[in-house]
């Protein structure tokens, strides 16, 4: 009996002094984590990055369209294919909408006047359809006769990476510009 317990503390003294595969032994403890903190951090900064991208396009498509003192159908679509490429890689026409108003105020309530869309997603919009009664975002009131351009813009945002752990789940930005060289309430020809 005193041989063997001799014989196995002298096999785990050898052991505690061995190093020969503690490297190996810490990377397979360690390896999962840090895949996983690599695969939510890529996920993070993808959604990061696509927020920044549609505060900067939703404000874009406001401020371009308030600067013309005219519109045309052509120059609309011009600038939602801006907007498309600026939102690369994630793909608006696809998985979003952008969608434009101009709306008016009244003596009792704003009005929509007009309305533009691009994308192919099914969101509508949160301000009102045309000819309605509008909801303006933030707070903003209009006085009779002044006139605002308001861009809203949906994404329904798809984890690419642990889509199990993340969401999907339908992104919305807005942003209301007052026009520059007079009202912007006729539709655009």
């Amino acid at each position: 009996m005193l041989t063997w317990c001799s014989g196995l503390s002298l096999r785990l003294r050898r052991l505690s002094r061995d190093q020969a595969a503690s490297v190996s032994l810490e990377l397979a403890l360690l390896l999962p984590l840090l895949v996983a903190l690599f695969l939510s951090g890529t996920e993070y900064v993808r959604f990061a990055i696509l927020n920044q991208k549609l505060e900067r396009a939703t404000a874009m498509v406001a401020d371009m369209i308030a600067q013309s003192s005219s519109l045309t159908l052509a120059e609309i679509d011009s600038l939602f294919a801006v907007v498309d490429d600026t939102l690369q890689p994630f793909a608006l026409n696809d998985d979003g909408r952008v969608i434009v108003s101009s709306v008016t105020g009244t003596a009792t309530t704003p009005v929509v006047n007009w309305q533009e869309d691009f994308g192919h997603g099914s969101d509508e919009s949160k301000v009102g359809a045309v000819g309605a009664t509008a909801t303006l975002p933030n707070g903003l009131t209009l006085a009779d006769g002044e006139n605002v351009i308001v861009s809203e813009v949906y994404y329904e945002y798809q984890p690419i990476l642990l889509d199990d752990v993340f969401n999907d789940t339908i992104l919305y930005r807005v942003s209301a510009n007052r026009p520059r060289f007079g009202s912007l309430a006729e539709p655009p020809s």
